[in-house]
């Protein structure tokens, strides 16, 4: 398990705002491997570990090319906004399981192939610490009425979607759009996407 090294304001700044925010995943830091953590800090640290939340998304992409590519979003109706499919991960159950299992519970797909484990995102939302598992999917057989394709531009990647999305799908559109950016190219990341 990996935990969060930061400083005591940093910290108390974090949880003071609710903000969103991207928290680099490092190791245990010095003043948290003592035992016997006092105070305000302490407190603090526990509100932020004790409410940690797993969840896996899965971000089906296609038309993958020089300038860009296509991205499935769906609209929440809890908050009108445009998300990819995901939830929590459930006891016992791997981040790839419930990111099979959210699509399938969400979308009605059981999706023949095996999706990439992207990336994790650690951060802070809403007074919960969420783990983001990110898996992407080139599958793109999806009924029309479950949800739109929107075209990401390696140039301008999320930034026409302010206040469509959740803060932290900015993040992982951006550095999805960076990795295709850079990977598409190549022969061996091709054949990842082969059926």
């Amino acid at each position: 398990m990996k935990y969060f090294s930061f400083s005591k304001q940093r910290l108390k700044l974090i949880l003071a705002e609710g903000r969103l925010i991207h928290l680099p995943p490092i190791g245990l830091g010095p003043h948290l491997q003592k035992p016997d953590l006092e105070g305000e800090f302490s407190d603090v640290m526990l509100k932020f570990m004790n409410k940690v939340v797993p969840v896996s998304i899965t971000l089906f992409i296609k038309e993958i090319g020089e300038s860009g590519f296509s991205i499935w979003m769906q609209k929440r109706l809890e908050n009108g906004l445009w998300e990819f499919p995901g939830g929590k991960i459930e006891a016992g159950e791997s981040a790839k399981e419930a990111a099979l299992r959210e699509v399938w519970e969400e979308v009605g797909l059981k999706i023949p192939l095996n999706p990439l484990n992207f990336k994790t995102y650690p951060y802070f939302y809403q007074e919960k610490s969420i783990i983001l598992h990110v898996f992407l999917c080139h599958f793109f057989q999806i009924p029309k009425d479950l949800g739109i394709w929107e075209k990401i531009d390696f140039k301008s990647k999320s930034g026409y979607l302010v206040g469509k999305i959740p803060p932290i799908n900015h993040l992982v559109i951006d550095e999805v759009a960076d990795y295709l950016m850079g990977e598409h190219h190549h022969e061996a990341w091709k054949n990842l996407w082969r059926h």
